[in-house]
């Protein structure tokens, strides 16, 4: 449809026209603190890489569940800690009802791996390839 001065002003109450949640609002519908953690007890450092092709969430802007693979890869120093398998995959399950945006949620992934390990940003790599609907997918890196 091509726009023209006779075109009607679009509807203000679209739900694209702001992010509807901060990442304070993801935090606070999805905390990590008392986060359970394993502690590296080696003089080693470890690569641990975890991927899950069942990961879901919620579209704000469809209604639709949005599905996608999660690759989530990041370094265990000597006396550093890593997120725990179990606890970080019914932390993940929570997003199933979090409405907020695919670059969002990938973004509060790697803010949790961040604050939670007490890691650099630097250290940390999230991926989230989100399945496509309508013929566009979406890979997301942070």
């Amino acid at each position: 449809m091509l726009y023209t001065e006779n075109t009607p002003e679009p509807k203000e109450n679209k739900k694209y026209d702001v992010f509807r949640f901060s990442m304070e609002d993801v935090k606070e519908q999805n905390p990590w603190n008392d986060f359970p953690v394993i502690k590296n007890e080696t003089e080693g450092t470890f690569v641990t890489k975890m991927v899950t092709s069942e990961f879901s969430s919620y579209c704000p802007w469809t209604g639709h569940p949005d599905y996608a693979t999660l690759t989530i890869e990041y370094k265990i120093p000597p006396q550093g800690v890593a997120v725990e398998q179990k606890a970080l995959r019914d932390w993940l399950n929570k997003f199933r009802t979090i409405d907020a945006y695919q670059e969002e949620i990938t973004y509060a992934i790697k803010q949790m791996i961040h604050e939670v390990c007490q890691l650099p940003l630097e250290d940390i790599f999230v991926e989230v390839d989100w399945k496509g609907r309508g013929g566009i997918s979406n890979k997301v890196t942070v």
